[in-house]
């Protein structure tokens, strides 16, 4: 949900039902319910800050992401700056319940940068593995995404505004 153009905060929760995740027949696990919560703010860097490094249009975003299945939770943070059509940032995946003797705080680290060409959008990501989990070297995610011009006039629909 939208709170505002520059700002959002959004609530989900999935597995609702508690399905069984048993293996057999015979035995009854239910899925824990998955609860997450979302903030962002993006903002004008310009505003706040002498910006002479950045072109005057650069944009900052703070975004935070909370979830929680049974005992187990983790918060991730970070930042993003926005230029004119790229996108570079980071974000921190922390575990704050350190449910073990050998949780680590701080999971991964996640390097991202991104373009944008009218309405394409190619990303790239790099996860920093931090823990002892394995020797994966990281991990890489790749994404093109095409966002459709959604402001389309409806022919034939009411107006509701008062406006033509």
């Amino acid at each position: 949900m939208q709170v505002s153009e520059n700002a959002w905060i959004g609530i989900s929760a999935k597995h609702l039902n508690r399905p069984n995740i048993a293996f057999t027949a015979q035995e009854n696990v239910p899925l824990e319910i998955f609860y997450s919560v979302n903030v962002g703010y993006e903002f004008l860097l310009a505003r706040f800050i002498d910006v002479q490094l950045f072109p005057y249009e650069t944009k900052m975003m703070l975004s935070a992401n909370f979830m929680q299945q049974g005992e187990y939770n983790r918060l991730d943070f970070g930042t993003a700056f926005l230029f004119k059509r790229l996108l570079l940032g980071a974000t921190f995946a922390t575990n704050p319940a350190r449910n073990d003797s050998n949780s680590h705080l701080l999971t991964s680290i996640n390097a991202f940068t991104g373009f944008q060409l009218d309405g394409f959008r190619l990303g790239l990501s790099y996860d920093f593995n931090t823990s002892k989990i394995g020797r994966t070297g990281g991990v890489y995610e790749v994404s093109l995404t095409y966002q459709f011009d959604l402001d389309i006039k409806c022919f034939g629909c009411p107006n509701y505004t008062g406006s033509n």
